[in-house]
């Protein structure tokens, strides 16, 4: 963990150097063609300049660095290549080189004065006095982990490269008639009358012949096939399946406690409250105080304009102090009693006064503590080497052209098998196949493969191999009549009730448009007419009790209009009467007309940028090397 002035500089230094662009470089894609002919060691070429990998891997690591500023100990390395860090930073990077190169060619300079304004003005580099001080100029630049000369260059290219976008999107103005339109489209506000026309209270009084299931059943003969079913045979075999065979040893168990007693230890750890000055002086005077009774809260935050929250750290282990200040700083804090106050320690960073406000011993589990979990774990442990020779064996097998149910009686293996299962992994009755194991995770390969295929031993994450042989095949095929009658006569009448409400519902909109009130209307036909929630039109999604598409009727018509719109529930159609409509007004939400004005303008802006992004990228000829990226970080995290 770091301190609190580590923070805040990492924060601010981050923000202002390191990442000035790169809000808007993130809107943009570009491909990834794996290219040929270009060493491992080159991962993008923009035109005849190249991007390495070493080149690469420093900001993937800085921007890690900075990622962790932000978020803690819940970001590191891995997680940052588990979420594809590495290729987005490399999109930055062509982005930016693509930018840089075309200001090179229209002769743009940032002037040493401009570097110099830029670099004063950077809060982190200021003293006490709010004026720039060498003393924290140098700190900062250390705990960024940045030269002096590294800066300066970022700096100037930074200014280039912002005064080429920043001459792109000059004018941010918008039309006001265009956004006063807009925003009048957005804010306009309706309200309906509704009445609904159900389907099911329908009654239909001729009953269907059989010609007229016979016809209906054959256009509509989709509803009605049955889908594709396999046959399978599969085996699962698991570390677990082998690891209650394994025997494991009084010796063993010791050597992996001893090999593992980190694991086992939870270390001595303590509630700190630390404050950091540039002086040794200023340090010294702050415990001095505090000895003789100040507060060391509010005397911190006098002194350096830090809050109780960030002083405080809590949980703090040694290695954890060590780590963040130095041994120093670790020795003198844990011999600290609860309420003690530290001298000024100095480290890397300044100097830094401690107050232990908590401390929690720490404690060791023993061997007989854990001897379940370790005898379990050893035994997984062999048991993954046994099943990886075992594998070999059903592959030694299954290469000779024997089927799974030969291999099974040969090897002894758990084979589990099903009649016919669909790819939702439910039989012919309609129920979910039980098998065990379960089915579900197989049925991607059985409906991947034939029957007769070659049979392939499939790895899998939890370390389990599956074999999978498929038996048979159903195709998907129309079911009888006869076996379907039921359904076929039950989908007749809902299909006609459907059409009669449809009927209906038109001649309610025929009435109400020939002068007759919904009112009246639905009292002939025995239903409710009920107000809709008043609408509006950018905010349908929130407005409960209207549909979308009934929401989409009400705006498609006039004042008094009528129309109809299925019903949400799928029984019959709602009709709508439209009987007010409120055009928006700025007044509504005097925010609103600036806030979209500017949103407009960012908008535009971000189209002129991705097209000159991407006219550039195609004159300068983008390549990515992403098998060299990949290569790269492959053996730093599983699965990358």
């Amino acid at each position: 963990m770091e301190s609190t002035v580590g923070k805040k500089i990492k924060s601010i230094f981050g923000a202002a150097l390191m990442a000035l662009l790169i809000a808007a470089f993130a809107l943009w894609g570009i491909g990834r063609d794996i290219f040929a002919g270009i060493g491992g060691n080159v991962v993008a070429k923009i035109g005849d300049t190249k991007i390495t990998a070493a080149e690469l891997q420093r900001e993937v690591d800085q921007r890690v660095r900075l990622l962790q500023t932000r978020l803690g100990g819940q970001f590191d390395s891995a997680e940052a290549l588990r979420q594809g860090l590495p290729m987005e930073v490399l999109g930055d990077l062509v982005n930016r080189e693509l930018f840089d190169l075309t200001a090179q060619e229209m002769g743009l300079r940032a002037t040493d004065d401009q570097i110099r304004q830029q670099i004063v003005s950077i809060d982190a580099f200021k003293g006490s006095g709010g004026i720039f001080d060498r003393t924290a100029y140098e700190f900062a630049l250390a705990q960024a982990g940045i030269t002096e000369a590294q800066l300066v260059g970022q700096i100037r290219s930074d200014i280039v490269r912002q005064d080429l976008i920043q001459s792109i999107v000059a004018s941010e103005s918008v039309p006001e008639s265009l956004t006063q339109a807009l925003l009048d489209y957005r804010q306009e506000r309706r309200q309906a009358r509704l009445l609904a026309v159900p389907a099911s209270t329908i009654i239909i009084p001729e009953e269907p012949g059989e010609e007229d299931l016979q016809a209906f059943y054959e256009e509509n003969a989709r509803l009605y096939e049955a889908p594709e079913y396999r046959g399978a045979v599969f085996t699962v075999m698991r570390p677990a399946d082998f690891a209650s065979a394994m025997a494991v040893s009084e010796d063993e168990l010791r050597e992996a406690y001893d090999d593992r007693s980190f694991e086992f230890e939870t270390p001595e750890a303590r509630d700190i409250e630390q404050v950091t000055f540039f002086e040794q002086g200023e340090a010294a005077d702050f415990a001095l105080a505090v000895r003789a009774g100040a507060d060391f809260v509010a005397t911190a935050a006098e002194a350096t304009g830090f809050s109780a929250d960030e002083i405080a750290f809590a949980d703090q282990t040694r290695a954890i102090v060590a780590a963040d200040y130095n041994e120093d700083a670790a020795d003198a804090v844990f011999a600290l009693q609860i309420g003690d106050i530290s001298d000024a320690i100095e480290s890397d960073f300044g100097w830094h006064v401690f107050r232990v406000t908590g401390i929690t011993p720490g404690v060791t589990r023993t061997l007989e503590d854990v001897r379940r979990q370790l005898t379990l774990d050893l035994q997984t442990e062999k048991a993954v080497e046994v099943l990886y020779e075992f594998k070999d064996e059903v592959q030694d097998a299954l290469a000779s052209g024997a089927r799974l149910r030969e291999v099974g009686e040969q090897l002894d293996l758990n084979l589990t098998a099903v009649e016919q299962v669909d790819r939702e992994g439910l039989t012919p009755a309609g129920s979910l196949a039980q098998t065990s194991p379960s089915i579900l995770p197989y049925l991607e390969d059985i409906f991947a493969i034939e029957p007769g295929d070659d049979l392939v031993i499939r790895e899998s994450e939890d370390g389990s191999y599956s074999v999978v042989e498929v038996t048979s095949v159903v195709p998907r095929a129309l079911r009888p009549f006869e076996e379907v009658r039921e359904k076929v006569l039950r989908d007749w009448y809902t299909a006609e009730r459907l059409l009669a409400a449809d009927a209906k519902a038109d001649d309610v909109i025929a009435r109400v448009e020939g002068g007759e009130s919904l009112e009246a209307v639905a009292g002939d036909l025995g239903g409710e007419v009920v107000d809709s929630p008043e609408l509006r039109r950018d905010r349908v999604r929130e407005t409960g009790n209207v549909s979308l598409p009934l929401a989409a009727l009400i705006y498609s018509l006039d004042e008094g209009g009528a129309g109809k719109s299925i019903a949400s529930n799928g029984d019959g159609f709602v009709v709508a009467v439209v009987a007010s409509i409120t055009p928006g007004s700025a007044a509504d939400d005097p925010g609103a007309l600036p806030e979209l004005r500017r949103n407009l303008a960012l908008e535009f802006n971000n189209d002129l940028l991705i097209q000159y992004q991407s006219a550039i990228q195609r004159e300068l000829e983008v390549e990515i090397n992403e098998a060299a990226v990949r290569q790269l970080f492959a053996g730093q995290t599983p699965g990358f």
